[in-house]
């Protein structure tokens, strides 16, 4: 009796014999242990360059309305991530709270409008323009970073939505602004703002406005 002869069909047919998936799974354990570690170390490096820029353009805004000697203030996109400093007339006066509610449902009914008509009918409404001195467009969170919330003197919590502002004097007075940021991996981080001096001070973890 002649012994059965495989042929390389059957063998394909066969599958993977127990020594090859553990081979695998070997292969998969190593791979994950270190693109994980990696993974962390980049958002980490990320979350510390957001504070850093968030920081930085506070300052600079600061330095450029003493130099000028004319308000700005410093925007803030909430869901797009965006940050961006703005210049205001010479004649502009703070608003009340009421005046911000007000404003605010103005600017709801230009939500069919696209974002450059929505820009000129703020402009209308507060007199506030892109400070291109600063930053000629839009600044962007790093990768993998959000806005968690922020603070600033007009609000009585935490906002979690909508564009905060927070207004910087002629004399270099910067408004009450605490900025909290989240990575993907949810480590947080918080900067606040001294607001006479405009220098930032930087948490690794969300602390509260009642912890400062």
């Amino acid at each position: 009796m002649q012994p059965t002869r495989i042929t390389k069909k059957q063998e394909c047919q066969r599958g993977f014999t127990l020594l090859e998936i553990l081979i695998v799974i070997a292969l998969v354990a190593m791979v994950s242990a270190i693109a994980i570690p990696s993974l962390g170390v980049g958002l980490k490096v990320n979350i510390d360059a957001a504070s850093r820029n968030l920081a930085s353009i506070v300052r600079t805004t600061r330095d450029e309305a003493v130099l000028k000697g004319q308000i700005y203030r410093v925007a803030f996109d909430i869901e797009k991530g965006q940050y961006w400093a703005e210049i205001g007339d010479r004649s502009f006066l703070m608003r009340t709270s009421e005046q911000e509610e007000e404003e605010r449902r103005r600017k709801e009914r230009y939500g069919t409008a696209d974002e450059k008509d929505n820009e000129k009918a703020q402009r209308r409404d507060d007199g506030f323009s892109m400070a291109a001195s600063i930053k000629k467009k839009k600044q962007s969170l790093p990768t993998g970073i959000k806005f968690v919330d922020l603070i600033n003197s007009r609000t009585k919590e935490p906002q979690t939505s909508g564009i905060v502002y927070a207004h910087v004097f002629p004399h270099g007075f910067v408004e009450k602004l605490i900025i909290h940021v989240k990575d993907s991996l949810d480590r947080q981080a918080t900067l606040v703002v001294d607001s006479v001096s405009g220098k930032s001070r930087v948490f690794n973890r969300y602390v509260k406005e009642s912890e400062i």
